[in-house]
């Protein structure tokens, strides 16, 4: 039996504190380790208000998240951010590379956060880019790369931990078609040669069509 890497169980989740809204209502899923997922819907559904649930950037307000087999309400703060750190990749809408960082440097740094040597995590990081094929433009910062090669560089640098779970909210949103497509193809070779398990929240009907299950969230609900 596969192995279940993220779950939620009857989660909810209630935002402000003048006039409360309900984000989620009575959420229940289960994704399997190196399973690619995509989360769809409208705006406003909670999709990636789940999404952050599920990778531990924030708790739900009712019921539970398990990471790895690791239920998210009781850890301690400084253990869930151990978690995230060692088995969660995040890849957002807009990079958030360091603008004062080379490429090379931004995908080192969460390797020296997690302890490693700056000689180890160059030579990590360095065949990370070379993956991405990223080698010729490791020495560039962010601002000297194209919208395509940063989001490449933000990719590796959520792969440098080597993370069980790699999550991605709106990852080509800001990417043109080509840009986007690149993205598409690098995500579902490192699902289908890493058995990287993969869930991302998308408008983008070709890359939902790319997963291998769709969740579509309606008004904080899984649609029927």
């Amino acid at each position: 039996m596969t192995p279940i890497a993220l779950a939620a169980r009857q989660v909810g989740k209630v935002l402000g504190r003048g006039v409360p809204v309900t984000v989620l209502r009575g959420v229940s899923l289960a994704i399997a380790s190196g399973e690619f997922v995509a989360i769809t819907g409208p705006s406003g559904s909670g999709k990636s208000t789940l999404l952050y649930l599920l990778g531990g950037l924030g708790r739900p307000t009712t019921g539970q998240i398990e990471i790895l087999g690791n239920g998210t309400s009781d850890l301690p703060d400084q253990h869930l951010a151990q978690l995230r750190l060692a088995q969660v990749g995040f890849i957002f809408q807009f990079h958030f590379l360091l603008p004062e960082l080379t490429a090379v440097e931004n995908v080192a740094a969460p390797l020296i956060l997690a302890g490693q040597s700056l000689r180890a995590a160059n030579e990590r990081a360095m065949k990370l880019l070379q993956r991405f094929d990223m080698v010729a433009r490791a020495g560039h910062r962010p601002g000297q790369l194209s919208g395509g090669e940063q989001q490449r560089v933000a990719i590796a640098r959520a792969m440098a931990n080597e993370p069980a779970v790699l999550l991605g909210d709106e990852p080509t949103g800001n990417l043109d078609q080509t840009n986007s497509m690149s993205v598409y193809e690098e995500l579902r070779r490192l699902n289908r040669e890493h058995g990287q398990t993969i869930v991302i929240v998308t408008h983008d009907p070709g890359l939902a069509a790319m997963a291998d299950r769709r969740i579509e969230l309606v008004d904080g609900r899984i649609a029927s």
